[in-house]
């Protein structure tokens, strides 16, 4: 009989923790689900910023390339401006070979 009793509660508890951890599998699958959400605007937001980047800087490389440079200047000067206030790792000197061709 007693053994009957001590079976009968780790069968009780063996369900109570199934069904716990079937509801915190549902948790975790619902919070993947927004972590996931999150995750693809903030790529998309990147991806905006990096394709106005990119943009900015075939410009700017078009004109130091160009023929007229010291009619681009303010123009040129502006670029770099926008790209040192987006990008924090920006070096002047990496463009430094485009004026002295």
């Amino acid at each position: 009989m007693l053994f009957l009793a001590v079976f009968c509660g780790f069968l009780a508890e063996n369900l109570r923790e199934h069904q716990i951890e079937k509801k915190r599998e549902k948790e975790y699958i619902l919070s993947m689900i927004e972590d996931l959400k999150e995750d693809t605007s903030s790529f998309k937001l990147v991806i905006r910023a990096n394709t106005f980047s990119c943009q900015r800087i075939d410009t700017l490389i078009s004109l130091l390339k160009g023929r007229e440079k010291d009619a681009s200047v303010p123009e040129i000067s502006q670029l770099l401006a926008i790209k040192a206030i987006w990008n924090n790792n920006f070096e002047l000197p990496a463009y430094s070979i485009l004026f002295s061709k």
